[in-house]
């Protein structure tokens, strides 16, 4: 069984094994700044660096600061036209265009000839937008 030793607060304890240790870990009863030690290892390494990992891994308490700097706060400006497009809004617009466009030419010889070729006009240009959005 692997066994572990440790040096906190200056303090060489142990050994312990890694379950032992992971409990300690989760408890809050080790910190990021306790070194950890096992047979073979040439020299003591940080416990962070050992798999304790947990949801939530204690640290340390902080070392007190000269002064607190206030923490700098970006101002973000985003302009926007309102208009969202997509390609698929694009070329829906071209189908519907292009059904104009057909209906505009079967409706050209018909009696009502002259509203066909406005709806093919018409047709040609909603095309042409849709083109664009796409």
């Amino acid at each position: 069984m692997n066994t572990y030793r440790i040096i906190k607060n200056g303090e060489e304890r142990g050994p312990y094994t890694f379950e032992q240790l992971r409990s300690m870990w989760s408890s809050g009863q080790l910190t990021a700044d306790t070194l950890y030690w096992q047979e073979g290892m040439p020299e003591w390494k940080s416990i962070d660096g050992l798999g304790l990992d947990l949801a939530i891994q204690p640290i340390s308490s902080p070392q007190p600061s000269a002064a607190l700097q206030p923490i700098p706060t970006y101002k973000h400006h985003v302009q926007h036209s309102g208009q969202v497009t997509t390609k698929s809004r694009g070329a829906v617009i071209v189908a519907i265009g292009s059904f104009m466009c057909i209906l505009g030419v079967i409706m050209a010889f018909t009696p009502v000839g002259v509203y066909g070729g406005l709806l093919l006009l018409v047709g040609f240009f909603v095309a042409v937008v849709g083109r664009m959005m796409s």
